[in-house]
């Protein structure tokens, strides 16, 4: 079974803290597209070659505007390369000074994200960024969200409320797995899988946990 890693020293590594924070994006417009970034952490922290584990990702989705037709709605989540400009448009940050998501302030640092830390759509996808994302996602998840039917089985409208509830995306929890781990330049992208909704509203919400380490797997 899997467990934290910890905050000193193991092995000649160092992890300088573990992190968590959640966000919620704008109320999403249709009619987004396939394959559209909805939420991103990048990682730019360069010091002493300092790299990012990502632990645990949870997304959950709630209808903010109602949505009168049934829609499939899966997200992924994609490592990005040679992340060289971020997201531009549509998008907002969560700071991390001031140890901001750290799990024991008394021990660990502020994270070496400052100002910059994960992010999120406002009402529209994110843009404007310069990056290579890897030819395939290295995890989805489906959310389930207009289930409701009239005695017919007839398709109703999804009602301001109706929610996914949050959901692992990506959980690091089986023994030998190796979790994504983010060197400088790169990044982790939550993006939509087939094309959403074509009336309505939907809200993203997140929960980002992560480990910012130094040698992140020792010596070994």
């Amino acid at each position: 079974m899997s467990r934290p890693l910890p905050h000193r020293f193991a092995n000649g590594a160092t992890v300088l803290g573990h992190y968590r924070v959640s966000q919620i994006s704008g109320a999403i417009a249709a009619t987004p597209a396939a394959q559209d970034h909805w939420a991103r952490i990048r990682w730019t922290g360069i010091t002493n070659n300092a790299r990012l584990v990502l632990c645990r990702l949870q997304v959950g989705l709630s209808v903010s505007g109602a949505i009168t037709t049934l829609l499939q709605q899966t997200l992924n989540a994609i490592i990005a390369r040679s992340y060289t400009v971020d997201h531009t448009t549509a998008i907002t940050n969560i700071s991390m000074v001031n140890k901001n998501g750290a799990m024991d302030a008394r021990t660990m640092q502020n994270s070496l994200m400052g100002t910059t830390g994960p992010g999120i759509c406002t009402t529209a996808p994110m843009t404007g960024q310069t990056a290579t994302l890897d030819a395939s996602p290295f995890a989805r998840v489906d959310l389930p969200l207009i289930t409701a039917v009239t005695a017919t089985g007839t398709a109703i409208a999804g009602a301001v409320g109706v929610a996914s509830g949050m959901q692992d995306l990506y959980v690091w929890n089986t023994l030998g797995e190796h979790p994504p781990t983010l060197e400088s330049g790169e990044g982790i992208i939550v993006r939509t899988e087939l094309a959403g909704h074509a009336t309505g509203t939907l809200t993203l919400r997140t929960v980002w946990h992560w480990a910012e380490v130094i040698n992140p797997f020792g010596n070994e």
